[in-house]
């Protein structure tokens, strides 16, 4: 959950977690014991996760808790430019058009200098947690540890593969049979643009035989009957093109 809290200070999920780095008297940045609790407390399994999302965290953080996938089409591009820059680690400068866009994100009563190092805080704490979790899975008496909770089943693998088991020979011959069907049109489909000497005919060859075998072969046997149609055409088409001066007679 990353979304604001109800209860409280109002303070997103982020958020509160960095306010547990409040209550320590060290000047420099420290794991909370709460967290390195729950860490302790993690099986092996569990700890692998958490490495394998390490990457997804710091890009979360550092990208502004920004959805890529939904909003980077819509984003301007300066704002682009800094989220890579910030992903990427690289230094970068406001201007006035990043400048409201942060402060539209971060809300009005957030100064935008603050939201950023929030973020910034964040992509700490997410490094801290990782190396933590690095270190309990070299420890050899962490995997006497149980899990504590099994992930969640994925109903879409399981049909597929009940589905898959059920059908046996039949899938077999089906997918043959849609591969020979799907040959047949491209090998059709290439010898009547070959026949009509269309000047796309290269192009369109090379893309559709890419890592194929057989490319060489292919291509020279079509690419042949290409530039006997191309000759058969250059030879025959001038006799039925009528002069444009005879329209003026």
């Amino acid at each position: 959950m990353h979304e604001t809290c109800e209860v409280g200070l109002g303070l997103s999920h982020s958020d509160s977690v960095l306010a547990e780095l409040l209550v320590t008297s060290a000047e420099e940045i420290r794991l909370p014991i709460r967290i390195q609790r729950q860490l302790d407390m993690s099986s092996p399994a569990e700890l692998l996760e958490i490495l394998n999302a390490r990457d997804t965290e710091l890009v979360r953080h550092m990208g502004l808790e920004t959805n890529f996938d939904q909003e980077w089409d819509s984003l301007p591009h300066d704002v682009k430019l800094m989220l890579v820059k910030r992903v990427c680690g690289e230094p970068y400068e406001i201007n006035e058009t990043q400048l409201n866009w942060i402060e539209n994100k971060s809300g009005s009563r957030t100064p935008y200098h603050v939201y950023l190092a929030r973020r910034d805080l964040n992509a700490c704490l997410a490094l801290l947690v990782d190396e933590y979790t690095a270190t309990l899975l070299r420890d050899p008496g962490q995997r006497l540890v149980p899990t504590r909770r099994e992930r969640p089943k994925n109903i879409v693998e399981e049909v597929e593969i009940e589905v898959v088991a059920h059908q046996g020979r039949f899938h077999l011959l089906n997918s043959g049979y849609r591969r020979l069907i799907r040959i047949s049109r491209n090998f059709i489909k290439f010898i009547i643009i070959a026949l009509i000497a269309e000047p796309e005919f290269q192009r369109e060859l090379a893309y559709l035989l890419t890592g194929n075998h057989f490319r060489k072969l292919f291509v020279f046997i079509l690419t042949r009957l290409w530039l006997y149609s191309r000759f058969i055409q250059d030879l025959i088409l001038p006799f039925f093109m009528v002069p444009s001066l005879s329209y003026n007679i």
